[in-house]
């Protein structure tokens, strides 16, 4: 026989619902931010600056090798190829507001209210407290700069002018355009230039278009004794990539598999 509503409404008057792991808060859009991750290990500090970080960087060489016996007149050069890339650095905000009532309405107090700091919880809070406040506010805090930090490096830098411009400010897709890049003009000194390939073909996996061309990148790269790599790839790139490889299937001489990290 099926309840009456009166005896539901009674059971929902004397009973709760059961919360699975009290206290925790399951975030569903959490996402790996390798670039990020990156670019934090290399991260410095400096003491000071008035507007600028500077760096002294070098492309072109003039001293050269000449032959010569007995008494012929030799050539001396005087090199002068030394430039300075300057970068203006910026100051990165990222904070939450949260309001002495709503704490103590969660179970928490605050002894040092100028601070914020040294904050408690109530005996027996548990009893009306699903989640602590504080923690997700700080949580959300940390996550929502690391979303913040990810999208800027990403990006480059025309959507905010206080913010720090991204890869795609040096990494452009006509890398042989007029472009000023630390002060260097790009155009004029091809070695301050990325490199690109915009004509790859998906059409055909089988001619395996783009893992040829990531060889020639890698073996460009160990060129200039950079014997560790990191790729970033989107979605279409790595989905073009895998139709070759299951197309052709792939050959390696390393112990393990290469790792793209998905951006």
């Amino acid at each position: 026989m099926a309840f009456t509503i009166q005896e539901i409404e009674n059971l929902a008057n004397v009973t709760l619902d059961h919360h699975l792991d009290r206290g925790k808060i399951y975030s569903q859009t959490i996402q790996d931010k390798p670039l990020l991750k990156k670019f934090d290990q290399k991260a410095k500090t400096f003491p000071a600056g008035k507007e600028f970080l500077t760096v002294r960087v070098k492309g072109e060489y003039t001293t050269t090798i000449q032959g010569f016996s007995h008494d012929d007149t030799v050539g001396y050069s005087n090199p002068a190829n030394v430039k300075m890339a300057v970068f203006p650095y910026k100051r990165i905000h990222a904070g939450i507001e949260v309001s002495f009532d709503e704490l103590q309405r969660n179970g928490i107090s605050v002894s040092d209210t100028t601070t914020g700091r040294n904050e408690t919880r109530h005996s027996k809070r548990e009893v009306d407290a699903l989640a602590d406040l504080f923690d997700d506010k700080i949580e959300d805090m940390m996550e929502g700069r690391s979303r913040g930090m990810n999208d800027m490096f990403w990006r480059d830098g025309s959507q905010d002018s206080e913010l720090v411009p991204g890869i795609k400010s040096f990494i452009l897709s006509d890398p042989t355009s007029a472009t000023v890049i630390g002060g260097i003009d790009q155009s004029t000194n091809t070695w301050w230039r990325n490199r690109v390939n915009l004509g790859l073909s998906v059409a055909s996996p089988q001619n395996s278009t783009i893992a040829q061309a990531l060889q020639k990148e890698f073996r460009q790269l160990k060129r200039y004794g950079s014997p560790k790599h990191i790729m970033f790839a989107g979605q279409d790139f790595l989905d073009a990539l895998e139709k070759e490889l299951r197309a052709n299937g792939t050959y390696t001489d390393s112990d393990g598999p290469i790792k793209v990290p998905l951006t």
